[in-house]
């Protein structure tokens, strides 16, 4: 799961939603030291998400066959992809329009700015600015996320044509997220309410 669904899968709570984007930024175990208890949940939350995702079945085999095309960057197709499906089909999982859901999203973000480490300032004002969360529902989007990764990875990793593998499977994948989105959703609420 890319940005998308660790904000929409945070339950409506704001400190929730800051910790669960911070999850990609903040590292170690001891982060519940540095934060308060509903963002340290929020980053807790966050890398159960990403251990859920990882595992599951379903992801599991589509991530199989992309690594053999991309290497370890396999499944961070998977996450952007599946973050697209879930901003096209977006009335099928709340009523809120996808564009409030983004600003508002981007002004909790702003609220707690002062919290977030260097890299994450970064991310999050390049998202804000080009509004990521929106664009995540149109292929163009997609497209630009995959080039701003792949500038930004170490190795060489080919995700600028992660579009076309989109493209050829995207009945595959939007088959897929439908199966795999309601389980992680059912996830979330139990790991929400322990």
């Amino acid at each position: 799961m890319n940005f998308l669904a660790h904000f929409y899968l945070s339950d409506n709570d704001d400190d929730i939603l800051v910790g669960n984007f911070l999850g990609d930024f903040v590292k170690g175990r001891h982060f519940a030291l540095d934060y308060p208890a509903q963002i340290a949940k929020g980053i807790s939350l966050h890398r159960s998400i990403d251990h859920f995702t990882d595992t599951h079945p379903i992801v599991r085999h589509q991530a199989k066959e992309l690594i053999q095309k991309y290497g370890r960057y396999g499944g961070v197709l998977i996450d952007v992809f599946y973050d697209h499906c879930l901003a096209r089909n977006w009335e099928k999982y709340t009523s809120m329009p996808l564009l409030d859901f983004s600003q508002n999203t981007y002004q909790t973000l702003a609220r707690y700015e002062h919290l977030f480490p260097k890299k994450a300032k970064l991310a999050y004002q390049h998202m804000s600015y080009h509004d990521w969360l929106s664009n995540y529902a149109h292929i163009e989007g997609i497209e630009r996320v995959l080039n701003g990764l792949e500038r930004r990875t170490k190795f060489v990793s080919n995700l600028g044509k992660g579009i076309v593998e989109l493209e050829q499977n995207y009945e595959i994948y939007q088959r897929n997220f439908e199966l795999f989105f309601p389980q992680i959703i059912s996830h979330c609420k139990e790991i929400i309410k322990a």
